[in-house]
């Protein structure tokens, strides 16, 4: 007997309705399905063995450091899409669940960041992935990494940022005197310098470099106003032992050089 097969038994039959069968089978991965699936013209399709994940993993990082759950959905939403309207193979849409979870670890990894703390509802092994028995397994998936993810960028948006930065202005407040170095404000912090740059850029909309600059400047004009120390000593005290690089610097954030900064309020 030749399950769902109206096919006239012999070699030839027995052998089309074996591949009709496997074709059914294979379908159920996509439609889900628990009963008896007959066999459709439209299950023999050729299917795509690849699909690029090579612009997505740049705007997913991207978006991790810097973005908004709206940003991130839109992502989650072409890659659906992508999942359930093009015809691609089993294989290929365990890949690119698997190259996903890859491209998320590496950002947490990267920057120290604990990801299992970050990914509570879809924290999964590799080899959980690859045994996914259907689209709709995957797309669950999908949706509960977006989540996830969102609510990690909210959490830093409402708390992270406002945190860092304050614990960065605090620590460059205790040690703008010395060389004050931007890996060592981000050990300060627990965090990879690159991702601390990032988030006080995202937050501050200045460099940490910027808001060491302004910092060590504002001390100086008080300095200039309120000492009689010279330029050069004004300058090693806020952590500028070239007093040339020191009057340039004055000069770009103030448009004036120290002396005609300290002249000039005096005269006023």
């Amino acid at each position: 007997m030749l399950v769902g097969s109206s096919m006239q038994p012999g070699g030839a039959g027995i052998k089309e309705a074996f591949w009709r069968a496997n074709a059914a089978v294979s379908q159920r991965f996509y439609e889900s399905h628990d009963g008896v699936l007959l066999w459709r013209q439209d299950m023999e399709q050729t299917r795509q063995d690849s699909y690029s994940l090579s612009g997505v993993r740049a705007e997913l990082s991207e978006i991790l450091v810097s973005g908004t759950p709206e940003e991130l959905e839109r992502v989650f939403a072409r890659l659906k899409t992508d999942m359930q309207r093009l015809a691609l193979s089993r294989s290929t849409v365990r890949a690119i669940a698997l190259e996903l979870l890859y491209i998320v670890q590496e950002h947490f990894e990267r920057n120290e960041l604990p990801i299992r703390t970050v990914l509570t509802n879809s924290c999964r092994s590799y080899e959980e992935l690859l045994h996914m028995e259907t689209l709709g397994e995957v797309i669950a998936w999908l949706d509960a990494l977006r989540q996830d993810l969102s609510d990690f960028l909210l959490r830093e948006s409402e708390k992270g940022g406002a945190k860092i930065v304050g614990m960065a202005q605090d620590w460059i407040a205790a040690h703008y005197r010395e060389a004050a170095s931007l890996q060592e404000a981000a050990r300060a912090v627990s965090l990879n310098p690159s991702y601390f740059s990032t988030l006080l850029k995202k937050f501050t909309g200045k460099s940490y470099t910027e808001l060491l600059m302004e910092y060590r400047i504002e001390r100086a004009k008080e300095l200039l106003l309120l000492t009689d120390a010279k330029v050069y000593r004004v300058g090693q005290m806020v952590g500028y032992e070239d007093k040339f690089y020191f009057s340039r610097i004055f000069k770009r954030v103030t448009g004036m050089t120290p002396v005609e900064f300290k002249n000039q309020r005096r005269e006023g």
